[in-house]
């Protein structure tokens, strides 16, 4: 009992400042059936970094941009789309409210969209978008919010970036156009990956235990780079399995439905 309560307590502190729970096999079956969502090759990835940088009066702005001695950086996004079966996911990580943590030397390595293989880490996912490409090309996201209502993202594609044009709003007034560029400051663009990886790094480690190094902190690989979708009886779930425990006796995280920006079509 001594021992379950400490494992409990580990885990709360582990799980700080972080979207998700760890859970076990039996938890992750009360979620009930599911359906697979298979990251395989036919899905190619885009990024975004969300930068700030200081404006004329020396403000710090948020912009679309790359890292450098004059900016920080402050949220990551993946855009994973597969014209093969016309589906589409965007995942942002959670936001640098601090400034701090994604900009030490390691996490930019991690994170940044300049290294040869983009690993996206679901340590830091927050936000879950999933979608459909309709018949012309433009990104589909179904009853936002559960609101009712659909997005409608409206791209631009080139050899090696996609640019999000306007998005716009349907209701039962029809749709509410809303262009990029008068809602930013530079263009939306997320940046072609010519290779990348889902997986999961115990990032809160170093933390927790002061005597680790950064080499011995595990790396763990998304089985089968598959993520989970469990309507869960109205209450939505999206679960990420492993072939291993990642922590303890837990092999799975989850993400409740305040996490799921739009549900994917069932």
């Amino acid at each position: 009992m001594r021992y379950i309560a400490f494992t409990l307590i580990i885990v709360a502190l582990l799980s700080c400042n972080t979207k998700f729970k760890y859970v076990t096999d039996e938890k992750v079956k009360t979620f009930g059936a599911s359906v697979a969502y298979d990251l395989d090759s036919s899905y190619q990835l885009y990024t975004r970094q969300v930068v700030t940088v200081k404006n004329s009066d020396s403000i710090r702005v948020p912009m679309n941009g790359s890292l450098s001695e004059n900016n920080k950086l402050l949220e990551i996004e993946y855009l994973f789309v597969s014209e093969r079966d016309k589906k589409v996911l965007v995942i942002n990580n959670v936001a640098n409210r601090w400034e701090k943590y994604y900009n030490s030397p390691d996490k930019i390595s991690d994170l940044g969209i300049s290294a040869p293989m983009i690993k996206a880490d679901i340590w830091y996912f927050a936000q879950f978008r999933f979608g459909e490409m309709d018949q012309q090309g433009d990104l589909l996201f179904r009853n936002v919010s559960r609101d009712g209502r659909d997005h409608y993202w409206n791209i631009s594609k080139f050899s090696d970036s996609i640019k999000l044009n306007s998005i716009s709003v349907a209701d039962s007034y029809g749709k509410n156009l809303r262009y990029i560029d008068s809602a930013f400051s530079l263009n939306v663009v997320f940046v072609k990956s010519e290779a990348w990886q889902v997986i999961f790094k115990q990032n809160a480690a170093k933390r927790m235990f002061p005597l680790t190094k950064k080499n011995t902190i595990p790396e763990f690989e998304l089985a089968g780079q598959t993520i989970y979708y469990h309507p869960n009886s109205g209450s939505p779930v999206v679960v990420f399995r492993f072939t291993e425990n990642i922590f303890k006796h837990f092999r799975n995280v989850s993400f409740n439905e305040k996490r799921l920006y739009a549900e994917p079509k069932r």
